[in-house]
């Protein structure tokens, strides 16, 4: 989530970098990756907690 919202702040600061981009996409790694899959642990959404 804050990786999400730094992105999102640093896209917004520079929306000439942003220019002719459609669409920002997170490229998973590799099935198995170890230590974690870092791409889909910050793009799952959060576990809702009790």
């Amino acid at each position: 989530m804050i990786f999400g919202r730094l992105l999102v702040g640093w896209m917004e600061s520079r929306p000439e970098a942003m220019n002719g981009v459609d669409y920002v996409v997170g490229n998973p790694p590799h099935v198995g990756r170890q230590p974690i899959q870092h791409i889909e642990a910050i793009m799952d959404p959060p576990t809702q907690r009790t």
